[in-house]
């Protein structure tokens, strides 16, 4: 990201400070450090001063313990809590208690106050000590013991608390002293750092500006210090930038000449690409004008041949239907068989034209996929059917709520009729068609579709070949059918950007698969 340089109300850039900038970094530096080292050193005399507390601690528990112990032997209780309130008017020690345990008895509690010392074992008592320890600063407890004839007892427990009043007395008059001369140490190094920073970097720094301020990008010259100032700099930093600057210009001259013909030759090579593009586009745009001619005219002869070759299939029929119902008593057996083997033929070609219509058409139209629901498609194919389905005892289930897809209603329509009515078609001489039909979402924003049957099924070498035009498996021509069925389905699924294939076990049955994108 570039800065935009500062600049005053009549518009020269404002150049700011070295000295000034230096100034200001090296002050907060020297607050932040004089911060962290005044922590430090409080911190220091913090736990110093507690170290001492708990030295100071143990050194009362030697001079008491003995006094305490003899007390507490001779069961003296007056003598008990006497000693308590000495204890507790040091200055280091804010409370007492003394107790024992392993009985849990309290002995005496001692609680230093602003306007003199309590002394006693109540409950209240307790509970300010409790309180007093929640926030004490040093706590120290030892064992009191007596030595008697038979031998040493353990009589009780003493612990001694110091509050933090105490700790902070302790400390705050060595803290700000040993405070002020770290700063006065910590000012008077930055002084000496500004001083030294002013002669040796700052004033040399801003001849070296000025000796750049010189230089145009448009005619670059050498950096030249003057005699005054180039023993100041020379070894230095500030002489390895001058020196860099002035090895970059050399290089700036050398490559000058080397970069204008580069650009000239870039400039004459992407002047003829674009030419070789051009000429491209519009050999291209010319073959989209010859494609779309041809496929006009595809359209066309498709249309003509359709109605010219099925023409005189219709006459041939015609005329076989007039020649039996005129001459039918004059023919023979044999006769009444060929007029019915000719009329099948001319009703199958006609078919197979008819078929071969609809697979060129299939993509040709111009109308857009749209959303629509798949319920629609799969009541026009059942309904064509419905004479099949009711001919071969065929039962179809189909999946609850069929879903929203992307694509041409009569084309899906024709889809869902050639799988169906192909179920039927090839279905097993021993057992009545059962079809299944259902989908499923998958990752891809599509929808996988299954139609399955119960029928004579399919080789594995045929799962490609059932989609190819004029492919048939049933070799024998038993069962009706161009061989354009499954091929016209195939075309129906790739317009619409899906996959088909099937899945197969021989005497067991087929299932088709294919996928549809699904509606927005």
């Amino acid at each position: 990201m570039r800065t935009e340089p500062m600049t005053g109300q009549d518009g020269t850039p404002q150049v700011k400070s070295i000295a000034a900038r230096l100034f200001r970094i090296s002050f907060q530096y020297y607050v932040a450090i004089a911060v962290a080292l005044t922590g430090l050193l409080a911190a220091g005399q913090y736990f110093s001063a507690r170290a001492d507390i708990e030295r100071e601690m143990t050194t009362y528990q030697h001079a008491f313990a003995g006094t305490l112990g003899a007390s507490l032997w001779a069961v003296d209780a007056a003598k008990v809590e006497a000693i308590a309130a000495g204890m507790v008017e040091i200055p280091d020690i804010e409370a007492i208690r003394i107790f024992d345990p392993t009985a849990n008895h309290l002995f005496v509690i001692a609680i230093k106050r602003f306007d003199g010392f309590l002394v006693g074992h109540g409950d209240e008592l307790q509970r300010q000590w409790d309180q007093l320890a929640d926030h004490a600063a040093v706590r120290h407890g030892f064992d009191v013991t007596y030595r008697h004839a038979t031998g040493t007892a353990t009589l009780g427990r003493v612990e001694l608390l110091a509050g933090r009043g105490q700790l902070f007395d302790r400390i705050k008059g060595q803290t700000g002293l040993i405070v002020a001369i770290s700063l006065f140490k910590e000012a008077v190094l930055w002084v000496i750092f500004l001083a030294v920073g002013q002669r040796v970097l700052v004033r040399p720094l801003r001849r070296l500006i000025a000796a750049l301020d010189g230089a145009r990008p448009e005619s670059p010259e050498h950096i030249q210090f003057p005699d005054e100032i180039e023993p100041m700099v020379s070894g230095t930093e500030l002489a390895v930038v001058r020196d860099s600057f002035n090895a970059l210009i050399d290089r700036v001259h050398d490559q000058r000449d080397q970069l204008v013909a580069a650009n000239a030759q870039l400039e004459s090579q992407v002047a003829e690409r674009t030419l070789a593009l051009e000429q491209a586009n519009g050999a291209l745009q010319a073959q989209a004008r010859q494609l779309e001619a041809s496929n006009a005219e595809l359209e066309q002869f498709a249309c003509v041949a359709s109605h010219d070759l099925r023409q005189p299939l219709r006459m041939v029929t015609s005329y076989l239907s007039l020649l039996e119902r005129d001459y039918g008593d004059r023919i023979d057996d044999n006769g009444h068989a060929f007029i019915g083997f000719a009329r099948d033929g001319a009703i199958k070609m006609d078919r197979l034209i008819r078929d071969l219509l609809s697979l060129s058409r299939i993509g040709r139209t111009e109308r857009p996929l749209v959303a629509l629901s798949f319920a629609g498609a799969l009541d026009e194919a059942l309904a064509a059917l419905a004479m099949d389905v009711e001919a071969t005892a065929a039962t179809i289930s189909v999946a609850a709520d069929p879903p929203m897809v992307k694509g041409d209603a009569d084309e899906l329509a024709r889809l869902m009729t050639n799988l169906i009515g192909n179920a039927i078609k090839y279905r097993s001489p021993e057992r009545p068609p059962a079809i299944t039909i259902d989908w499923r979402p998958t990752e891809k924003s599509e929808l996988l579709f299954r139609v399955a049957d119960n029928g004579i099924g399919i080789p594995v070498d045929g799962f490609d070949r059932v989609f190819q035009i004029f492919q048939r498996l049933d070799t024998e021509g038993s069962r009706e059918g161009t061989g354009i069925g499954l091929a016209i389905c195939k075309k129906i699924v790739e317009h619409h950007g899906g996959r088909i294939w099937v899945e197969s076990v021989e005497g067991t049955g087929s299932t088709f698969f294919f996928t549809l994108p699904a509606a927005a």
